[in-house]
């Protein structure tokens, strides 16, 4: 295939070539209606006989739709699919970091490693609680960001790619992945969620020791060494390398798919024990007593401190390498199917890529070693039930039917569910991963100290987008799925919807970041019984910058940018405008856009003409950078002021570069506690905390105090134990006022060149 840069494909102008395959190649590219840089994956048609073309092409489309509905914060979003000139591509987002192959070669430490594969662990379950199974996990194929995020791309691609019966061990059929990281069973066509996690093992195991478990000149090698040799010790490679992690790879790693992790959350749950840390002799079962706990406080008639609850909580034990040996429903191929799958494969496959000389050996082998072999790793395990098939929807029905082994199988526990809706795609994907991060680090330390109650708190992470309808999805799936706690939405725009469904349905809702006082009380201004949040208030935040404005920067003069259909923008730029007017202040004019505009060069013509002093944009960060970055290009420079929908990292310091805005938290305050968990979060997630993470973190710590002090996880109890509550977290005190808002403090930061700064705290 002809390289294509500098070409289009379809509104996708093509910068350069990444990479290349045997079967596609990937593009760096233009997105020139949402003005952004993608990745496409061009599938290259040549790769594959004339006569399974039609077949592949016929299932793209079908399974692009599927993938483009994986939302996930670590699994890389299909944006788009089309195609080119009669080949179909598939457009992903652009991810700049490199691939987790440039860290294998040599050994990475075993915490580190488990840290990486951990997100990546619960990406696969996420896709597996949708029949989906990935077929291709390697190293390749594990994206980094800049910041370090691993990102798990090509989901489904095999799948895509597959040509049914020529998907065998020569090679020539996209649905087998790469030899090195495919389970045995995955050889004949057999693929389960325990294809993943074997996937996954194989990773690990390259991180931790610096080589691959079994490799070989050809696939069949590769396979042979798979079925005849036992798993080369990892301390063969690494010899101080502690027991549990053996362990783990062991399981991960059993021939025999029954034998592995009964589901990827299991594995997922031994490699966040891994992250934390085992010491030399233990078991991925024991917890260490060392486990930091959250300093966060509760104030009513004393003083308590999580360390104070500690004692009366039940120890969480995860499950990881001495889980039990056999899942209920394991579908495995009958032992016959599997000798003649082979069979097929050495008489027509293996001629054409490895050789009559290896051909010869295959056979031989085949005739005197794989039948005892494969009924060894095989069992007469009844053939699935129709509930056990990948629905007909994710599958052609001219394909074998994929059996998967279902995730409700394992045993299960007394669990305390708690729906996170949060923005993990859409126009502000970084408030998503900052609210996730955030509340699972607080929940984490519950769970080492117990759970809540004694149950284990699982969080459920739903991408709500930042929008009405998907955040009204999420709130209904997690209502169907017996869920009665939820945190989130982050935007108010989202938020106001949830609440309403969350209210009528008796489900308690704590929002860590909507403002908008819509969110707590309805139309007719009766406050919602279920609903709180742990940020202030559009109003005040509005009235903070003018005051900060008027008296602070003694400016006279400003004009003000609403976003018309965004409540939260609409809120502020209002509480501003009235504000500073009563101040004595003059709005020297106002300008209305939507979040779909791109081009504010009208609208700053009527900036520049009006020469404010100060131009107050209360938006998200997107669009101050969008809007600021116009701005400099004309030469306006007065300061741009912002609300807290302007922290994030993904702010553009030079686009508003002298300005401020309003938020929550101040990652410099002196106190000691929020110093402790600055640090907390920065050596987990391997950057500070902004303070969506920061009031996330107390959100989740609230809603939990408040439920194991009422001692019920019943929604209305705890919904009425947090209205005379006076609670104490990193972002400040919090006592609710009778429309459940709490009574903050607001900080103000400046944009520097350098950074964002804490500049003042403003009291109520």
């Amino acid at each position: 295939m002809q390289d294509l840069s500098g070409r289009s494909v379809g509104r996708y102008r093509i910068v350069e070539k990444l990479g290349a395959g045997g079967m596609a190649v990937v593009y760096k590219a233009y997105d020139t209606r949402l003005e952004r840089d993608v990745a496409v994956k061009l599938i290259r048609l040549e790769a594959f006989p004339p006569e399974v073309v039609e077949h592949m092409l016929k299932r793209f489309e079908r399974e692009a739709k599927a993938l483009a509905r994986m939302d996930h914060p670590n699994i890389v979003p299909v944006y788009d699919y089309g195609e080119y000139e009669g080949a179909p591509y598939l457009v992903m987002r652009f991810v700049q970091g490199g691939t987790l192959k440039s860290r294998t070669g040599k050994p990475v430490h075993y915490q580190e490693a488990a840290r990486l594969l951990v997100p990546i662990a619960r990406a696969l379950d996420f896709a597996h609680r949708q029949n989906i199974v990935h077929r291709d996990v390697k190293p390749a194929n594990i994206l980094l960001t800049t910041s370090g995020e691993p990102m798990l791309s090509d989901f489904g691609i095999a799948k895509i790619l597959e040509t049914g019966e020529a998907a065998t061990l020569t090679g020539t059929g996209g649905g087998v992945g790469t030899p090195e990281y495919m389970a045995p069973e995955q050889w004949l066509n057999q693929i389960s969620p325990q294809t993943d996690i074997y996937a996954l093992g194989v990773v690990l195991y390259e991180l931790v020791t610096g080589c691959k478990p079994y490799t070989a000149d050809t696939p069949a090698g590769v396979l042979l060494k798979q079925a005849s040799e036992p798993l080369p010790s990892p301390r063969n490679f690494v010899q101080d390398l502690p027991k549990a992690v053996e362990e783990v790879l062991y399981k991960a790693l059993a021939k025999k798919p029954e034998e592995r992790y009964l589901s990827m959350q299991d594995f997922a749950a031994a490699l966040e024990l891994l992250a934390r840390g085992v010491a030399q002799g233990e078991t991925a079962t024991e917890m260490s007593s060392e486990t930091p706990v959250a300093t966060t406080q509760i104030l009513e008639d004393s003083t308590v401190t999580l360390d104070d609850r500690a004692s009366s909580l039940m120890p969480f034990l995860a499950q990881s390498a001495s889980l039990p040996e056999s899942p209920q429903h394991a579908v495995v191929p009958h032992a016959q199917q599997a000798k003649r799958k082979l069979s097929k494969w050495l008489l027509y496959g293996g001629l054409g890529i490895i050789g009559l000389c290896v051909l010869a050996g295959a056979i031989w082998a085949a005739i005197n070693l794989f039948p005892a072999l494969m009924a060894n790793i095989t069992q007469k395990t009844p053939l699935p039930s129709a509930d056990l098939i990948t629905p007909a929807a994710q599958m052609d029905t001219e394909d074998q039917p994929v059996a998967t082994v279902p995730v409700e199988a394992a045993p299960s526990r007394d669990e305390l569910k708690i729906a996170v809706l949060a923005p993990l795609s859409g126009a502000v994907p970084s408030f998503g991963v900052s609210t996730r991060d955030g509340v699972q680090m607080a929940i984490d330390e519950w769970n080492d100290r117990g759970g809540v109650l004694g149950k284990k708190i699982v969080p459920m992470v739903m991408d709500s987008q930042c929008a009405p309808d998907p955040a009204v999805q999420a709130i209904h799936a997690a209502i169907d799925d017996g869920v009665r706690f939820v945190i989130g939405e982050v935007c108010s725009v989202a938020s106001i919807p949830v609440a309403e469904i969350a209210n009528g349905a008796g489900v308690l809702q704590i929002s860590p970041t909507s403002t908008n006082p819509g969110v707590t009380v309805d139309a007719n201004g009766k406050t919602r019984a279920f609903v709180y949040r742990a940020c202030f208030i559009d109003p005040y935040q509005g009235n903070v910058m003018a005051r900060f404005a008027f008296d602070y920067l003694n400016v006279r003069s400003a004009f003000v940018l609403r976003d018309v259909e965004n409540a939260y923008v609409v809120g502020l730029a209002d509480s501003f405008a009235q504000s500073f007017s009563q101040m004595g202040g003059k709005v020297v004019g106002e300008a209305a856009y939507t979040a779909a505009d791109t081009d504010f060069n009208t609208i700053l013509g009527e900036v520049a003409a009006a020469k404010p002093e100060v131009i107050y944009l209360p938006d998200y960060y997107n669009i101050a950078n969008l809007v600021g970055a116009q701005a400099k290009k004309r030469g306006i420079w007065v300061p741009f002021l912002g609300g807290d929908g302007w922290d994030s990292e993904d702010l553009d310091l030079k686009a508003v570069q002298g300005g401020y805005f309003t938020n929550h938290f101040a990652p410099e305050d002196p106190r000691g506690e929020v110093q402790e968990f600055v640090k907390k979060y920065t050596d987990r997630y391997h950057k500070p905390p902004d303070a969506l993470a920061a009031l996330a973190y107390d959100t989740a710590n609230l809603m939990l105090i408040a439920i194991q002090k009422t001692g019920s996880d019943d929604p209305r109890q705890v919904a009425e134990m947090l209205q005379p509550m006076e609670f104490y977290g990193v972002t400040g005190a919090i006592r609710f006022d009778d429309q459940h808002n709490p009574q903050k403090s607001a900080v103000i930061m400046k944009v520097r060149d350098d950074g964002v700064h804490f500049e003042m705290i403003v009291n109520p």
